[in-house]
């Protein structure tokens, strides 16, 4: 089982490195280092639900610019 979590990380990390070679976003829009501060000061205060919840979202903000770059690179 942590084999096949290995290796989904493995492919999260390459489809977003190829991301961020290739979108027209600047770097410091997609790297965020507030959401980031934000994450870490609440999981330090041990509110889960609020780190879930800032995880959650940025997890998904992450794959919706994955997408939408590896689709705009298969349109060309």
């Amino acid at each position: 089982m942590l084999d096949f979590f290995n290796d989904i990380i493995r492919q999260v990390k390459r489809y977003r490195r190829v991301s961020l070679s290739h979108s027209p976003k600047p770097f410091a829009e997609l790297f965020n280092l507030e959401e980031h501060e934000k994450m870490m000061k609440l999981t330090l205060d041990k509110d889960l639900d609020g780190a879930r919840q800032q995880l959650t979202q940025y997890l998904t903000d992450m794959m919706k610019d994955i997408e939408s770059t590896v689709n705009e690179i298969e349109m060309k």
